[in-house]
Parts: C-alpha cells; structure tokens; sequence
C-alpha cells in the first residue's frame, strides 16, 4: 500500500518513438479487405492474330538487333544494381553493425533492404525529412505525445499515451491502431513513415484516425513542446516489510542523480529492499544508464561493451561508488523499456546484482546514424549494438524477465488496494523483492500474499 505521497514530482511526456514488432497478434479493430476476383476476358479472334503477329516481329526485330528474344524462352538477367545503388550498398557495408550477405541486397530495392538485414532502422531518409528531423532535434521533444508499436501485419498501434499530452487530450489511448493520418489512410506505409506523419512542427494541427474494438475514433491534436520526466520515489508495504520503487521515465540529463537521491529518501524511510520500475522507459544518455547501474554496483564493474563491425569497441565500466550495494533489488521492465534503459536491466542481472520482472525488453540495443549523401538524402543504418557484462546482445533479443508478469501498455499507475496495488506487474515485483531479505519469512514466499 502506498504510505506516503510522491517525494518527486513526475510528469512524463514522450514523444513518438518507433517500436519494433513486438507481438504476432493482429491489432484491435483490424479490417482486412477482400480482393475482387478478376475474369479475364477471352480475345476475339482477330485479336489473337494480331498479338501472334506482333509476338513474331518483336523477336525478329530482337534477333536482327543481336538480342536474344525472351518471349517462349528465358528472361534475360537481372540487370543488377545501379551504380547509385552499389554506393549505398557499399556506404552500408561499411558502417552496418553485423556481417551480411550482400547479394540479396544488390537485386533488391532500397526499401526492401530493412527486413532483408532485419533491422527495421535501415532506410533511406528523405532530404525532407533529414531536414525536418534536426530541426526537431534541435527544438526538443515536439509531438503529440504516443509510442508506436508496429505489428507484423504491418499496422501501426500506439503502444503508450503520456498522461497529460497533446495525444492524451485529444482521447487517443494505447492499444488504438491507427487507420488515418490527417485523412490520408496508412495501408502499406512502414512504422517510421506513420511516425513521420506524426510528428510536424510545434502549434501544427492534425487529425489522427484511429480503430478500436467496437469503434473508429478520430481525434483533433495540436502538436506542442512535451515536458520530459523526472524520477518519481514511492514507498508500500508488502506483508510486513517495506519496498521503495522507484519509477525512471527516460534516461535524461541528471535522472541518475534523481535516482540515487530517491534511493537515500526511502531508505531513510525504512525501506529494506527496491524496485527500479523502468517500464516504458525509451533510454536516452548511456552515460546516465552507467551512473544509473553504479548505483548498485561495485566501483570498476562492466555496464555494457558497444560493438560494431566499423567501430572500435568500448567498454563501459561503473565510477561512482554504489550507493545501495547490497539491499534486495528487483528490476521491473515490460515491451517498451529499450534502449539504454535495457543496458541498465542487463548489467544488473548479468552481475546477479538484480532480479528482472515483467516481460521481455524491446530489443532496441543498437545505435543508429544517418549517413548524408549528395543531394541531401541520408543512408541510415545501425552501426554498433550494446553487449552486456555475460556477452548478450540486446539488439533484436532483448532482456528476458526472471519474474515473468503480464503489464498493460501505457499503463503504469500504481494504484493501492487492500489486496496490493492493483498493478499485477509491480506486485510481482514487490513479492521477488520481499523474497530476497534474509528475514522474509513464510508470508512472503507464499503466492497467494499481498500487500497491506
């Protein structure tokens, strides 16, 4: 049970970020649309001689000209790649992450070359919107306020609304598929060109339509500055024991700081064991992820290795001296911590130091860059992946749980009840938390407790 308010303040603001597939299940509210069969038509007549006599003037006029005619015999090859399709072959070869074959690649459009390498951050980015992307960057967070998730049927579902954000406002909520960007429908369209239409500059308008089980919805959105968010510190009750969790939004400038003074506050308040609830969490600055394990870790310890095939590798150690160095501690992630944040899950479950609940990470460990190219397009592609302390690369596997639990996207509140705190995920977290103290006695192993 919650035993005291917030010690931080939190207002958690994200802007769309582009999720891998993360599920096979076909979204809420998905229509598929029946093909029309087609009868062809049989020729007249006439009509068939005059196509065998054009047939036979092509492949003599084929012959004449020193071609093979293909027409009752074979194609001709390929004519392969174009020579401004070899440099982007050999541009990528050059900075992607991992070895690949590149045959498939070269007698493949530019487009298809993402599921190709299976990595879904290879494309080729429009000067428009290479354009539009710094600017954005160079302005901050501006959105409406969504994660994207996209599914393997291809649609795009927002995976988790920001309380209080353009999106929030406007009634969009997580598990909605999006139909319709501004009238235009979004069929055929990859999860990074959904998320482009998303995005625009700060004050904009723009309609988001959306299907739900049992209805389609479009809402109206003024896209604005999002606010980013900070640590928020809780202190409950399991059985007789108390557990501080501490919720991290996104790995900003000074979260570690935050953490770390969330962690003196609650152990000042009694707390004999943590939860570090990185759910939703999209990463952000390693260097803050580093400082954010050392937290817990022993002074020189690995937090991750950033490898790539073009890169030199590096080493990430821990520097600050731990500040709860063996206090019981769990872990809590779900399908969209990713990033760095999985970096941080990693590290303390490889050292032992950490139990990881909820459900397995996003796989989002790589690093991408856009490469410029004449005419102000960009190639980009990921160049390195992190690696954790036991070898484990994120990218694509993810951080499995220890304690597997169902979570809800977009869903966080923890919301306090006589039987626990009605978040099935954190209640997991805090059981494996309660296990761990020395002293945890029967009621805490036992399934069937709860918090009081």
């Amino acid at each position: 049970m919650l035993t005291q308010p917030p010690t931080f303040r939190s207002e958690v603001f994200i802007p769309v970020r582009r999720e891998r597939a993360s599920s096979s299940r076909l979204g809420p509210g998905i229509h598929r649309r029946a093909r029309r069969r087609i009868q062809p038509r049989r020729p007249s007549r006439r009509a068939a001689l005059a196509l065998l006599l054009s047939l036979v003037l092509i492949s003599a006029g084929s012959v004449a000209a020193g071609r093979l005619p293909w027409i009752g015999g074979q194609r001709p090859a390929p004519a392969g790649p174009s020579a401004d399709q070899k440099a982007l072959l050999q541009l990528l070869a050059a900075n992607h992450y991992r070895e690949f074959d590149t045959a498939p690649l070269a007698d493949a459009p530019v487009a298809a070359w993402s599921s190709l390498l299976d990595d879904p951050f290879t494309r080729l980015v429009p000067a428009a919107d290479v354009a539009r992307a710094d600017q954005a960057e160079a302005a901050g967070y501006v959105g409406i306020g969504v994660r994207l998730r996209a599914m393997e049927n291809a649609s795009a579902e927002i995976a988790a609304v920001a309380d209080g954000s353009p999106a929030f406002q406007g009634g969009l909520r997580p598990g909605d598929e999006v139909v319709a960007v501004n009238g235009a429908g979004i069929d055929g369209l990859d999860i990074e060109t959904v998320a482009d239409l998303i995005d625009g500059p700060e004050g904009s308008v723009l309609t988001v339509s959306v299907s739900r089980p049992g209805a389609e919805v479009t809402a109206t959105i003024q896209r604005g500055t999002l606010k980013q968010g900070t640590v928020v510190a809780r202190l409950h009750r399991w059985d007789n024991d108390l557990v501080g969790v501490i919720t991290v939004p996104e790995l900003i400038a000074g979260a570690s700081d935050e953490m770390r003074a969330a962690v003196d506050h609650l152990a000042g308040d009694g707390a004999t064991a943590f939860v570090l609830d990185l759910r939703q969490n999209p990463g952000g600055s390693m260097s803050e992820a580093v400082d954010m394990a050392a937290a817990f870790l022993p002074t020189g310890s690995v937090v991750a290795t950033e490898m790539g095939l073009a890169r030199a590798t590096e080493t990430f150690t821990t520097e600050p001296a731990p500040i709860e160095p063996t206090a019981p501690l769990v872990v809590l992630v779900d399908d969209l911590t990713s990033g760095t944040a999985e970096v941080v899950a990693g590290a303390l479950s490889d050292h032992g130091r950490a139990l990881v609940a909820g459900a397995i990470t996003a796989g989002e460990g790589g690093l991408q860059e856009r490469y410029p190219l004449p005419g102000g397009d960009a190639l980009q592609t990921t160049y390195a992946s992190y690696v954790t302390p036991l070898g484990h690369t994120i990218e694509r596997n993810g951080i499995p749980p220890d304690v597997a639990a169902p979570t809800t996207p977009g869903d966080t509140a923890q919301r306090p009840s006589p039987d626990g705190t009605g978040d099935v995920a954190l209640d997991a977290a805090l059981r494996a938390a309660v296990s761990q103290l020395p002293l945890a006695g029967t009621s805490a192993s036992d399934p069937g407790s709860g918090g009081s």
